[in-house]
């Protein structure tokens, strides 16, 4: 029963991802969306088990409230590595900056470590328990923590 409701759980949340993504509600889409849903839970369910939790309404306000809040920070992390590469007066610095997580679920962690990488500019080289490495391309930042934070709120509201 728990794996059925596993697989009914992935499906949702990725078919509510695929029709953002998709932006239509026409009927192809729907269906389209609800076949490749279904197919995706099937293939992952036996790596990754979602819990009946996630499945609250509230979580998944927030989950929708994320995605633009990440997709911001991609864009603009965008525009700033377009920068650096158009003007070669802008000094790289690289750096690897260090800090403290206060999210406690491994899916939370995921979802973290996973944001901060797909951010241009970003990528986390570590992560042991609570504490994270991210490896920066130009050093303006002082802390992890202060990378961590704009994603940080939300995720904890997501998964915890």
């Amino acid at each position: 029963m728990k794996k059925i409701l596993s697989v009914i759980g992935i499906a949702l949340y990725t078919f509510l991802i695929y029709l953002i993504l998709a932006g239509s509600l026409n009927g192809q889409e729907i269906i389209t969306g609800a076949f490749v849903s279904a197919v995706i839970a099937l293939l992952v369910q036996s790596f990754f088990q979602l819990e009946a939790r996630y499945l609250n309404p509230v979580r998944i306000f927030w989950l929708i409230v994320y995605l633009p809040v990440f997709i911001w920070a991609m864009m603009k992390a965008n525009f700033e590595m377009a920068l650096i590469i158009l003007n070669p007066k802008l000094k790289l610095s690289p750096i690897i900056v260090k800090g403290k997580t206060t999210l406690s679920s491994p899916l939370g962690k995921i979802l973290l470590a996973n944001s901060i990488t797909l951010t241009p500019g970003t990528l986390t080289v570590d992560v042991d328990g609570d504490k994270f490495a991210i490896h920066c391309v130009r050093n303006v930042y002082k802390n992890g923590e202060e990378i961590m934070q704009v994603f940080e709120k939300f995720i904890k509201r997501i998964t915890e």
